[in-house]
């Protein structure tokens, strides 16, 4: 018990004191997708853009299942990539969550500002 008390701690560390670097670079993912989703070909890229809209007005924000399936998958890759931690071990804590919860509603309105014309 002491060993995952332990790494649930260490795992508030790393959400809790974020480099500058860090932050930075998850104030930057929703620039990251942009690019990403202007790659894809245009059908895929309109469901994308309808999907993050609707999610916005229906102020689902927060609900990661509703994202489309490659934001969400680009998004796992990249906060774990940045935060050091898996996503599971991220989803597991009140931390995790809390952090997720509003790293993902300001992502989302985010996105929505930067993909619209």
């Amino acid at each position: 018990m002491r060993k995952e008390q332990k790494q649930t701690e260490g795992d508030f560390d790393k959400i809790n004191n974020l480099s500058l670097e860090q932050k930075k670079e998850i104030s930057n993912l929703p620039y990251q997708v942009k690019e990403r989703i202007e790659k894809l070909d245009e059908r895929s890229k309109e469901e994308i853009e309808k999907k993050i809209t609707e999610l916005c007005n229906l102020d689902d924000a927060t609900s990661f299942e509703k994202f489309p399936k490659r934001v969400r998958e680009w998004l796992e890759k990249d906060i774990e990539r940045i935060l050091g931690i898996t996503w599971k071990d991220l989803t597991s804590t009140v931390h995790g969550e809390r952090f997720l919860s509003n790293t993902l509603r300001f992502f989302i309105f985010k996105l929505n500002t930067v993909i619209k014309p």
